[in-house]
């Protein structure tokens, strides 16, 4: 996995993140921010993130390598969706 994915998922995500943290009145997220706690994702946001990012970055997420019951926090989130970026 080249390690350029993760310096262009991270900032991507704290964006839309931090975004819907704004829309919520809430500061930006940090790594440690709970995503789910904090609302600042659920199952739909989930799917729609996955999609935009695949879309910025014409790229491919490998959904069977997530495991949602280890999505915390924004660091996780980050770093599950970088290892299961698809390589041809």
């Amino acid at each position: 996995m080249p390690k350029s994915w993760h310096t262009q998922i991270q900032p991507f995500v704290l964006s839309a993140l931090s975004a819907r943290a704004a829309q919520l009145g809430r500061s930006a997220p940090n790594a440690d921010t709970r995503i789910f706690d904090e609302g600042l994702l659920d199952s739909v946001r989930y799917v729609e993130l996955v999609d935009r990012l695949e879309t910025a970055l014409d790229i491919e997420i490998d959904g069977l390598e997530i495991e949602p019951e280890e999505l915390h926090t924004v660091g996780d989130l980050i770093d599950q969706l970088t290892g299961a970026v698809m390589e041809d």
